[in-house]
């Protein structure tokens, strides 16, 4: 991305006017950050790292972009809350990302589903951004499906001698760029033509991941556990118990997660944000229980063998 930025400059192609101004600053610190948590994963895959200093360098490279005037400040009445001051702002949109890069770490648990849905989500908001004429979001966000999709054959179909992990150095990275892509749509095009479609349809691409790491963390709240304790309390987990295949489970979710937008595109107009938060919300909690079933049947069926 910096390099089609610099590259643009040397032949003096002008920049969309509506896209001056800080985005240079954007992307050079949203660089600095990728590079940062991916040697940060490295590490971790390779020595391993305590959560604490992982956090450490999460709050530090997700206060980055918000030095370049990068920041989510309008919610659109939900819970109430519409333009958000500055000082409400800036550490509710660090708070975002910090949880967004760890929301999509933790559903990295089985082949294809972190790499998968990720892809998903960059071609979707890819193609808004393109719809919207921002090119450069879009080529970004395109750019990363690009470097999704080889890694999903070797990751998913390749044989075990070929096989590749994607590891904290991949997700942690994913969940950064996602973060950004997602954050910035409706923080940009909300100063050009509100509409509460711009922050429902970029946050619904991501509610798997984001249900999932806030329903495990209040499962282990409520057992008294360290919530940052690993377990295999996941939904995708939950899908391996109920004898499904690591494939199965990452199109399940990818079905989910179309289902679900769809939907919301639908509701968006019709219902109030709140109410549309606490469908989806209702969905996920159904989406969970589905799956209790399921496994209850698969561990009854494989007690009777």
């Amino acid at each position: 991305m910096s390099l089609v930025i610099g590259y643009r400059y040397l032949i003096a192609f002008p920049f969309n006017d509506l896209l001056t101004g800080n985005i240079l600053l954007e992307f050079l610190f949203l660089s600095a950050g990728c590079m940062f948590l991916y040697m940060t994963g490295v590490q971790d895959d390779l020595i391993g790292i305590r959560y604490r200093k992982k956090f450490i360098v999460q709050f530090l490279v997700a206060s980055l972009l918000p030095v370049s005037g990068f920041y989510l400040n309008n919610l659109y009445g939900l819970f109430g809350l519409y333009i958000l001051p500055d000082y409400v702002a800036i550490p509710f949109t660090v708070l975002l990302i910090v949880f967004i890069t760890n929301a999509i770490n933790l559903v990295d648990g089985i082949d294809g589903l972190a790499a998968g849905g990720s892809t998903f989500s960059f071609l979707v908001i890819g193609g808004m951004f393109f719809q919207k004429g921002l090119w450069l979001y879009s080529m970004l966000a395109f750019s990363a499906a690009g470097c999704l999709l080889p890694f999903l054959y070797f990751n998913i179909w390749a044989r075990k001698a070929r096989k590749m992990f994607m590891g904290d150095a991949g997700s942690l990275t994913l969940g950064y760029l996602l973060s950004y892509l997602i954050i910035k749509f409706p923080q940009y095009i909300s100063e050009t033509a509100p509409d509460i479609r711009n922050l429902v349809i970029p946050f619904t691409l991501l509610f798997f991941p984001m249900f999932d790491a806030c329903r495990v963390m209040v499962v282990r709240a409520i057992h008294h556990q360290p919530i940052f304790l690993a377990d295999r309390n996941h939904l995708h987990h939950k899908c391996l118990a109920a004898g499904m295949t690591h494939f199965q489970s990452t199109i399940l979710v990818l079905f989910f997660s179309i289902f679900l937008l769809i939907i919301n595109n639908f509701l968006v107009y019709i219902c109030n944000i709140n109410v549309l938060f606490v469908v989806d919300l209702l969905l996920g909690i159904g989406f969970s229980k589905s799956l209790n079933i399921f496994v209850r049947r698969h561990e009854k069926q494989e007690t009777k063998i």
